[in-house]
């Protein structure tokens, strides 16, 4: 719906963009504001209280478009700054990291047509400040809450943004609200004017109290009741307090992702799809070259493919914040940080692989992720043990350590990315947690043929000391099994997730199947045949609410067949991601869930490609499922999963 502003006034629709301290925009982060451009009033003239008409006309000058824009203010106008921040994540509302800056009117120089009054001109003066508390005595207002809706100018104003536009301006004709996209997670309270108490600056009126009200109406029936569990630190800003010219009528904060879109990584194709999770339509491609990992990353108006990425709040030493990608390219051994800069993502050096030992050219970056309040990246190092290092400025990084336990023998284990999960909301403490398969040879006996791969875990409370375990003979690694062996390089950036108070991470469920195998007497003489065992995979997840005891879910729809005439056809989960979906929300109040991605495979070369959702992590359904004919049992099929946000302006890969 567009505003229904009164016919009294002319208004017009401005789009202002979040920025940083260092005056970045963020463009995923905004109000929308309407502004006053023409209003017609009437007023009581003492002594004989005859009723006379005025018009009065604003210039706000707020289109960057447009020949008479000032990016400061007009300097007509004397202006304050008020800076709007997301009331739930906001700790300084005086000093906030990230703000969207709106120029609230303390005074208005005006002209005044057809009478000689201050030699044509005047200055109409608001009280004080209107971030101090005297303005509490001249208005009359009511506290209302302004919640985010998506809008018919979300892709123009995006494009605006990416051109370095503070501001984007529109016609209120051309403004609709998505009503079926609320979401009031997202939101502020803001003070609406009814009336305003003032005095007149003229010999007449001096001295002469009046009351002007504002039919302001509209607005209070477009917003909701104040949530009132935030406030600034007098009382107010919030509730945000402005001028009569403007009022707040939409808002967006870059906190929260809506994160409706899945990047998809196929191995066989080498190609990248972005997949809609609501239509099962594909809507981004980029080409890759086979066996090459990609991830993808949404933040501060991009979307960043790159060979492992993760978006998150980096912590500086002075205690600020800075918004930042930590990303890889394809080759996998040195990371890099991306800021914002200039509209653009700037890159620069952050860390690297240490190489030596034996086999140097065999250190590769397996993960890298983003967990609370630090970055992590999880690497396999020259001696074939897996690493983590960490880092909350992006710059500096701990010691590496090797969480996972191992036999000591052969390669592993392989581990993946870190998650987090709270355990207690009062104290906001919880723990970390990562996953890893030890990766083991078949093996073979006279009674047993078997796959075995041993999941391990380990756990942290600060992020920086861990302490871990194994569980064998349960489950099998993500890609593994029943002859599919898939690239864990790939599979390893989405081993895990954390939403919804549970860890989900990527596994396979071990199916003994038989086959019969012929029995030779000591002269290799064929004597009979006898029932071998052997394992055949499916896919699974395994659960946890603590990152120490896990169990195994098999997921709907996943199947293990033994055939004798076309081969076996088994199964694997590839990779598991929690999408913060701004749309969804359940009857607890949970705005996210679990998307897996797993195929299955048979001789012949056909294949499964299958996407799992959950909230809880052990109810899952099937809701995608696509049939490949392909000419190896590895490629063609999803091994690892992204979360990207909805709205995606730019593209950028690494």
């Amino acid at each position: 719906m567009a505003t229904n502003a009164p016919a009294s006034r002319k208004t017009h629709i401005v789009r202002i963009f979040g920025v940083d301290r260092q005056g970045n925009i963020i463009p995923d982060m905004y109000a929308d504001v309407e502004r006053m451009d023409v209003v017609k009033q009437a007023m009581q003239i003492p002594p004989d209280r005859q009723w006379q008409g005025t018009q009065r006309t604003f210039h706000w000058c707020d289109d960057p478009n447009s020949d008479d824009y000032a990016p400061d203010g007009t300097p007509s106008r004397i202006i304050e700054i008020v800076k709007v921040c997301d009331p739930t994540t906001t700790t300084n509302f005086e000093d906030p990291d990230e703000y969207i800056p709106i120029k609230s009117v303390k005074g208005i120089r005006t002209r005044v047509e057809g009478q000689e009054i201050n030699g044509g001109t005047g200055m109409d003066r608001f009280l004080a400040s209107v971030t101090n508390e005297e303005l509490t005595t001249a208005r009359v207002v009511q506290v209302r809450q302004i919640v985010h809706h998506d809008t018919s100018i979300d892709a123009a104003a995006a494009a605006a943004a990416a051109n370095g536009q503070k501001e984007y301006v529109v016609d209120p004709a051309n403004y609709e609200k998505d009503l079926s996209t609320r979401d009031d997670t997202q939101h502020i309270d803001q003070e609406i004017i009814l009336y305003l108490k003032h005095k007149g600056n003229v010999a007449a009126l001096a001295g002469l109290a009046r009351q002007t009200k504002l039919l302001n109406q509209y607005l209070i029936d477009e917003s909701d009741p104040p949530s009132g569990d935030v406030t600034g630190p007098a009382g107010y800003n919030p509730p945000y307090r402005f001028d009569f010219l403007q009022s707040i009528i939409n808002i967006k904060f870059s906190s929260g992702p809506d994160q409706q879109w899945l990047l998809a990584i196929t191995n066989g194709t080498g190609t990248i799809s972005g997949l809609n999770i609501a239509s099962d339509v594909d809507v981004l491609a980029a080409d890759g070259a086979r066996w090459t990992a990609y991830a993808g990353a949404s933040g501060l108006g991009f979307t960043v493919i790159a060979g492992a990425v993760a978006y998150g709040k980096a912590t500086l030493n002075d205690g600020t914040t800075m918004n930042c990608f930590l990303a890889c390219d394809a080759n996998m051994r040195s990371a890099k940080l991306g800021t914002l800069s200039n509209g653009k993502i700037s890159w620069q050096a952050a860390w690297s692989v240490p190489t030596g030992g034996d086999h140097p050219e065999d250190v590769f970056i397996s993960s890298i992720s983003y967990a609370k309040d630090r970055f992590f990246i999880t690497f396999l190092d020259q001696n074939a043990v897996m690493n983590i290092v960490s880092t909350r400025d992006g710059k500096s990084f701990s010691v590496p350590q090797a969480p996972l336990p191992s036999r000591g023998s052969g390669t592993g284990p392989l581990g993946g990315g870190v998650a987090y999960v709270e355990t207690d909301a009062v104290h906001q403490t919880g723990v970390f947690a990562v996953i890893g398969y030890e990766l083991q040879d078949d093996t073979e006996t006279e009674d047993h043929l078997a796959f075995s791969a041993g999941f391990c875990w380990a756990t942290s409370n600060n992020g920086t000391s861990w302490s871990g375990g194994k569980i064998e003979g349960v489950f099998e690694q993500p890609g593994g099994g029943g002859g599919y062996v898939g690239n864990l390089n790939l599979t390893s950036q989405s081993f895990i997730a954390a939403g919804n108070g549970v860890f989900v991470a990527a596994a396979s469920k071990r199916n003994e199947v038989f086959e019969q195998v012929g029995v030779f007497d000591d002269e290799g003489n064929l004597i009979g045949t006898r029932d071998a065992p052997y394992i055949l995979t499916s896919a699974a997840v395994a659960v946890s609410t603590n990152g120490t005891s896990w169990s195994l879910v098999p997921l709907p729809g996943a199947i293990f067949i033994q055939s004798n005439v076309d081969g076996d056809v088994g199964g694997t989960t590839t990779g598991v991601r929690f999408i913060q979906d701004k749309s969804y929300r359940d009857q607890r109040g949970n705005t996210g869930y679990f998307v897996a991605c797993g195929y299955e495979g048979a001789a012949q070369g056909f294949e499964n490609a299958k996407l799992w959702k959950s909230v809880d992590g052990r109810s899952w359904s099937l809701i995608r499922s696509e049939t490949h004919h392909i000419p190896s049992p590895a490629g063609g099929n999803y091994v690892g999963l992204s979360a990207i946000d909805k709205v995606i302006s730019k593209v950028s890969v690494l």
